[in-house]
C-alpha cells in the first residue's frame, strides 16, 4: 500500500472519538493481556488462551485467567490434566486450549534461549511446535512476551481477510498469511514519519508506542465496522476507496 493512503487511514482513525476511547482502554492494560502479568512464561500460556475469547465473554475469560495468574506458572505446571480442565472449562473449547497449555509447557521447557530469537524464528518455532498455535497466536505470544508497546502488529482473521484486503492489501489465504500480512502492515507503518503524524493528530503517545497504537486502532476498527459488515464506515465516508471485502458472500 502506498505510504499516503495509510498515513490517511490511520489519521482518520486517530480521529475517531468512540474508537479511540477503546484503544485508550485497552493500551496500558490490555483486557485479553493483562500488563501486571510479569512472568513471561505465565505470558505465553495466556497469549493462547486468549484466542476465541469476544468481548460477551470478557468477564468470565478475566476469572479464569486471574485463577491461572493467582497459580503461578510453576504451580500451573505441577496441576494434572483434570486440574487444568476445570480451571479453563469456562472459556470453552476445553480440550483444545488443554493440550495448548500443555504444549506450550513443554515448549518453554525445551527453550532457554527464548529471549534471544529474532520475531521471524520466535513466531515460526512457536507456530510449528506448539499445538493449537497457529501463526496468527505466535504473533500474539511474541507480542506479549516482549511486553507491549513493542514493534510487533499481530494480524487475526478478520483483518487478514477482511479488512487488510478491503484497505487494499492482497488476499492472504492460507495460516501463514497472517504472517505475511503482518510483515506488509509492519513495513508500512515503518515508512511513517511518526513524530509528525503524532503531532498533526495530537496523540498522547510516543514513537516506541506507534506501532502498537496501530494496531489497536485497526482491530478495534474491524470490531466496530468489518465485524458488522458495515460498508457505510468512516473510512468510507472520508474517501477512502475500500474493497467492500465485509460485503462479499
Amino acid at each position: 500500500m502506498e505510504k499516503s493512503k495509510l498515513e490517511k487511514i490511520l489519521s482518520i482513525l486517530a480521529n475517531d472519538i468512540m474508537l479511540q476511547q477503546e484503544v485508550k482502554n485497552n493500551f496500558t492494560n490490555n483486557l485479553w493481556w493483562p500488563s501486571t502479568v510479569k512472568d513471561k512464561r505465565l505470558r505465553l500460556i495466556i497469549a493462547g488462551l486468549s484466542t476465541r475469547i469476544s468481548y460477551s465473554m470478557i468477564e468470565t475469560y478475566k476469572k479464569v485467567i486471574n485463577n491461572i495468574i493467582s497459580k503461578g506458572y510453576d504451580n500451573l505446571v505441577l496441576l494434572n490434566d483434570e486440574e487444568k480442565l476445570d480451571m479453563i472449562k469456562p472459556l470453552g473449547l476445553s480440550t483444545t486450549r488443554l493440550n495448548y497449555i500443555n504444549s506450550m509447557i513443554k515448549f518453554i521447557s525445551s527453550h532457554s534461549d527464548l529471549n534471544n530469537l529474532k520475531d521471524d524464528v520466535f513466531i515460526k518455532l512457536i507456530n510449528n511446535e506448539v499445538t493449537g498455535a497457529s501463526y496468527k497466536v505466535a504473533q500474539c505470544c511474541l507480542l506479549y512476551y516482549k511486553g507491549y508497546p513493542c514493534s510487533i502488529m499481530p494480524v487475526d482473521s478478520g483483518m487478514k481477510d477482511v479488512l487488510l484486503p478491503c484497505l487494499g492489501y492482497p488476499k492472504q489465504k492460507s495460516g501463514i498469511g497472517h504472517e505475511f500480512a503482518r510483515l506488509l502492515l509492519e513495513d508500512d507503518v515503518s515508512k511513517i514519519d511518526k513524530k509528525q503524524f503524532i503531532k498533526e493528530n495530537n496523540l498522547n503517545i510516543t514513537e516506541e508506542s506507534f506501532n502498537w497504537w496501530a494496531h489497536l486502532s485497526l482491530i478495534y476498527y474491524k470490531r466496530q465496522h468489518c465485524n458488522k459488515k458495515d460498508a457505510n464506515c468512516s473510512l468510507h465516508k472520508n474517501g477512502i476507496d475500500l474493497k467492500e471485502i465485509c460485503l462479499e458472500k
